[in-house]
């Protein structure tokens, strides 16, 4: 089988998708299948089978030019896989429907709701279940459009946890379109110290990870360090639109932070594996390939108590869910786990045992089974 992947960002950025599609083509190359990937990214990197898009682009430009290296490619595959239903779906969707080739959408987040959070379309704090059911301005309602219109044409649609499911059902998506499949995640290979990380070995040390976005609430994470006097260092792994403010943040309420901007996804797996707590404090989450993943390096995991995380973690028993509005929560849990090894190491042990069952291997064969389902269909 030949696959073409669309996708918003790949490494060496950061994010989910960028993981998934990276993972997922190499675990479908190791069974025999080709597979070709469009990614948007510095127009300079070149891979074998990657084809890049100026990602610096304007949508209006880089959309069409995606378009254009879909059709092209699309011609001599037999499916076309879209990691998002905006900027990789709409090139996959109009590349599918002019070759006559199945489409399937992989939808996590819902695109609208993250860049209207991430640009201030919204005016003011608005959470993904209540974007969910209100109307706001031309510009997002476009945006919605646009996504949902996509999602209905795909043949299926594979989500990575029941609480997807149930939001993207209230899209008027039908039942029979979806495909639960988990996310997965690769144990670090290789273990390094602090020192050859750049990390002082002297000091206890709370990361996280992840697009500096506004739901991403890295700012709660300083805020709650400084009123409550955590002493550690908070290290911040990944770039976005809050880096300059979040930076600015940390110094005015006196938090020591290090900022490492964007970094290698092998290397993010070796700091995973030598901090003191990971913090995943965001307001949305589909199914965090960053908190499974942080879970098979042997970090002590603290995360929003949200309806995917819940899918991953037992209180208390694997990692700590935290009410993503109180932070005096966050602050108590966090000095649990820093002040009881004994505890941590307990919570350690049974996040790894409990992330056995993600696998890539588990991922690519029934993302295949999805992949021929549909073939089967257009026969």
């Amino acid at each position: 089988m030949k696959a073409c992947i669309l996708s918003g960002i790949f490494p060496p950025q950061i994010g989910g998708p960028a993981t998934y599609c990276k993972q997922f083509s190499q675990r479908l190359k190791a069974k025999g299948h080709s597979v070709e990937v469009i990614t948007y990214g510095e127009p300079s990197s070149s891979r074998e089978s990657i084809f890049w898009v100026n990602g610096t682009l304007h949508p209006l430009v880089k959309i069409p030019l995606a378009t254009w290296k879909a059709l092209i490619h699309a011609r001599k595959c037999d499916v076309i896989l879209a990691t998002d239903p905006v900027i990789a779906g709409v090139p996959a969707l109009i590349a599918a429907k002019l070759m006559n080739k199945p489409f399937i959408l992989r939808l996590v987040g819902n695109f609208a709701w993250e860049h209207a959070v991430r640009v201030g379309w919204l005016g003011s704090a608005v959470d993904i279940e209540e974007f969910q059911q209100k109307r706001f301005g031309l510009r997002v309602e476009l945006l919605r459009f646009i996504q949902e219109f996509v999602a209905h044409r795909a043949d299926f649609v594979i989500v990575p946890s029941n609480y997807n499911k149930r939001l993207w059902a209230g899209w008027g998506i039908p039942e029979n379109k979806f495909r639960l499949v988990s996310n997965a995640v690769e144990p670090p290979t290789t273990e390094l110290t602090r020192d050859s990380l750049g990390l002082p070995s002297n000091q206890t040390i709370v990361l996280t990870i992840g697009r500096l976005y506004p739901f991403k609430r890295v700012d709660k994470i300083i805020e709650c360090m400084a009123a409550h006097k955590i002493n550690a260092l908070l290290v911040v792994i990944g770039e976005g639109d809050q880096e300059r403010n979040l930076k600015e943040l940390a110094q005015r309420l006196k938090v020591d932070a290090l900022f490492l901007g964007r970094q290698p996804h092998e290397k993010v797996l070796q700091f995973l594996s030598v901090c003191d707590a990971f913090v995943l404090y965001s307001s949305y989450e589909g199914q965090s390939h960053l908190l499974l993943e942080a879970m098979a390096a042997g970090a002590p995991v603290l995360a929003s108590d949200l309806e995917p995380n819940r899918e991953l973690i037992e209180d208390g028993v694997n990692g700590l869910l935290v009410d993503s509005h109180d932070l005096n929560q966050l602050a108590d849990r966090l000095k649990q786990v820093l002040s009881n090894q004994a505890f941590a190491r307990e919570l350690v042990k049974n996040a790894k045992q409990k992330v056995k069952g993600y696998s890539w291997g588990k991922l690519a064969d029934a993302t295949l089974a999805v992949f021929e389902e549909a073939q089967g269909m257009k026969q």
